[in-house]
């Protein structure tokens, strides 16, 4: 399917879609912040980059983070817990537990070493090795 039929059965069949969840406003926003276009396939690599625009735009404490302006990761993991509900938001809740049969399954703990591998993996990349 295109991005542009996603977002149509979103309309009428379907919610969440993807590997990231996307809801209908999220994935407008998605769109809108990336260089998608609404004609491309909804591949795993095109949701990457909508991922990624909302942890640029959306979530831009998650993005920060990455790039090494700041490290309050703290507050980066609050910024992805308030963005996917699976994640743990403090004391093993999620933001979102018990609001539309939301409830995190992704500990705090393992949002921290993800982040920490993508921004060391990131920083590498850019030759910044923090």
């Amino acid at each position: 399917y295109t991005v542009s039929q996603v977002m149509q059965m979103q309309d009428w069949m379907i919610y969440a879609v993807g590997r990231y969840q996307f809801i209908p406003s999220t994935l407008r926003f998605a769109v809108a912040m990336s260089d998608v276009n609404m004609d491309d396939k909804f591949t795993p690599e095109v949701q990457d980059k909508l991922m990624a625009a909302l942890i640029m735009y959306k979530r831009p404490a998650i993005g920060a983070y990455l790039r090494g302006d700041h490290d309050y990761i703290g507050w980066a993991l609050d910024e992805l817990a308030k963005e996917w509900a699976s994640v743990e938001y403090r004391s093993g809740r999620g933001f979102y537990d018990h609001v539309g049969g939301n409830r995190a399954h992704i500990s705090r703990k393992q949002a921290w070493e993800v982040l920490q591998n993508i921004k060391k993996t990131w920083l590498t990349d850019l030759g910044r090795v923090p």
